[in-house]
């Protein structure tokens, strides 16, 4: 965690260099989504079976990451002046996806165009999802609180700070400084408290992270889903238990697959002897 730590405070510094990039955001619109959307539990389920390991990758330098699988868009990486031109293109050519799953989306490097791509997600009905591993900060943040439902699972990480531009952070100015009016009109579109937008200025400098705890995402309705099933989790620990299995000397191909089962099988278990969340 400390070296996780480390490194989002660097990227922070440097989403605070970039952030006030001249780019302007796209023009192209957002075809609404059209349905139903899927029960919480279900939605879960889908994620869970969806999700890969490649998905918690540290990002590849400062571009979004962005695939389409079955009705679900996964995202991770950090969002710059091109990002919202090309998930809205995406999404575009993929009217069946309702959800976008960011697993770790650590800031933008434009705000401008964060909060126009917000508002084009949240106008056309999508849902946001945060599993279990997954890790939002900063613009990320902001991206998820664009669904018009949000989903934050147990365990996820979700990161606030002051914005900052040429050195100077949005903590530093006066209340009634028209430059707060950029997020404060986004928040108030996303139905999150004004409050919040002070909370984030507060709660650490631009080239700092805070962690939100389980009682300020629910305070500030970062999710507006309350009870999230625990297929995410539990997906995520029998990744984690099947990767922690290596090859061992002499080791056939055979007997390695059959260790990594034994190992899925064993979490599996445990995870039914555990007490049900209802």
């Amino acid at each position: 965690m400390t070296n996780q730590r480390f490194r989002l405070c660097v990227v922070a510094f440097v989403l605070l260099l970039g952030g006030c990039s001249g780019f302007a955001p796209t023009t192209l619109e957002l075809v609404p989504r059209i349905g139903e959307d899927l029960p919480v539990d279900e939605l879960a389920q889908a994620v869970a079976e969806r999700l890969d390991p490649a998905d918690f990758d540290e990002h590849d330098g400062n571009k979004l990451v962005m695939q389409v699988r079955d009705d679900l868009l996964f995202v991770r990486g950090v969002i710059n002046s091109g990002s919202d031109g090309e998930m809205i293109e995406l999404l575009n050519g993929s009217p069946d996806v309702r959800t976008v799953v960011l697993t770790t989306v650590p800031g933008s490097m434009n705000d401008e165009v964060n909060v126009s791509l917000g508002r084009k997600l949240r106008n056309a009905g999508m849902t946001m999802y945060l599993p279990a591993q997954g890790m939002v900060a900063s613009g990320g943040t902001d991206l998820l609180i664009s669904g018009s439902r949000r989903i934050v699972e147990p365990g996820a990480m979700v990161g606030v700070h002051s914005w900052g531009a040429f050195w100077r952070g949005g903590d530093k100015l006066p209340r009634d400084d028209p430059r707060h009016g950029l997020y404060l009109d986004y928040y108030r579109a996303m139905d999150v408290p004004e409050e919040f937008y002070w909370f984030t200025l507060e709660s650490a400098p631009p080239e700092d992270i805070h962690w939100m705890t389980e009682d300020e995402i629910e305070r500030y309705r970062i999710s507006t889903v309350s009870e999230v099933g625990s297929s995410g989790e539990l997906i995520g620990a029998v990744m984690r238990a099947s990767s922690a299995v290596t090859v061992r000397p002499g080791e056939t191909d055979d007997q390695l697959q059959l260790r990594k089962a034994e190992a899925v099988v064993e979490i599996i278990l445990y995870a039914a002897l555990l007490p049900s969340r209802a």
